[in-house]
């Protein structure tokens, strides 16, 4: 009897590895979810935002905040999302995920979100 016990637990313990690993194929990460962002219609904004808010990334607040902000753009030739904050002449890029400094770019190689406040609730972001 004794002998089952540890058995089970092992059971047990596969179970819920299989079932966690099972949720994280099915739940998609905030990197494939960000890389959405540039080709996502309007209308289809919300369903992406509730399914970034859905991930609980830490990344995820500084997302949605630099898009109330007005500096979250992607870069035209790769699609990668970052922070543009205007300096002189150029644009300063930030990757919004890692937040690694990029090279500084110029406003034709770089495309801004439209503003989506009503789609972006402040509430979301407390």
């Amino acid at each position: 009897m004794l002998r089952l016990i540890p058995l089970i637990l092992f059971s047990l313990m596969s179970l819920q590895a299989f079932a966690q690993d099972s949720n994280e194929l099915t739940t998609p990460s905030i990197t494939s979810l960000t890389a959405k962002l540039p080709d996502t219609k309007l209308r289809d904004m919300n369903t992406l935002i509730e399914q970034l808010v859905a991930t609980e990334a830490p990344q995820v607040r500084k997302l949605l905040s630099t898009l109330l902000e007005g500096d979250l753009y992607f870069i035209r030739s790769n699609d990668q999302v970052v922070i543009a904050i205007k300096t002189e002449s150029q644009y300063q890029l930030t990757d919004i995920l890692t937040g690694t400094e990029l090279a500084s770019s110029s406003k034709s190689a770089i495309k801004k979100y439209v503003p989506i406040i009503g789609y972006v609730s402040k509430s979301v972001l407390l």
